[in-house]
């Protein structure tokens, strides 16, 4: 099996806006169907006290129902640890992983969506 970078990227987080790291565009329920075992790598270096961020990856149970989230984390102000890893889920169906700054300033991330197929 291949290992692969599916997509990489840079934001500027503000606003209370969900932000889609797989279509790297404002997140409108756009579903990737790329079938594969997948892993987010998040850099939350530029967040500081104040900064509330939630990380979402969503998922359809099967290709004719609604996307859901399957996995969410909060993570506020500076982060001791700044690499940010969701786990290995499996996807195929529709599913995305996104970024919201809810709260603070504006908070720079980069991100790496890595896929092995």
């Amino acid at each position: 099996m291949a290992l692969t970078e599916l997509k990489v990227g840079t934001k500027s987080l503000s606003g209370n806006t969900e932000w889609s790291l797989t279509a790297d565009a404002a997140f409108s329920a756009t579903a990737n169907t790329t079938t594969g075992c997948y892993q987010a790598f998040v850099d939350l270096s530029d967040m500081t006290s104040g900064d509330l961020l939630n990380l979402k990856i969503y998922e359809k149970c099967r290709s004719s129902n609604s996307q859901l989230t399957i996995y969410s984390s909060y993570l506020s102000g500076s982060q001791a640890e700044p690499l940010w890893v969701s786990p290995s889920l499996i996807l195929m169906n529709g599913w995305d992983v996104t970024a919201n700054s809810q709260q603070g300033g504006t908070i720079l991330i980069n991100w790496s969506l890595r896929q092995i197929a």
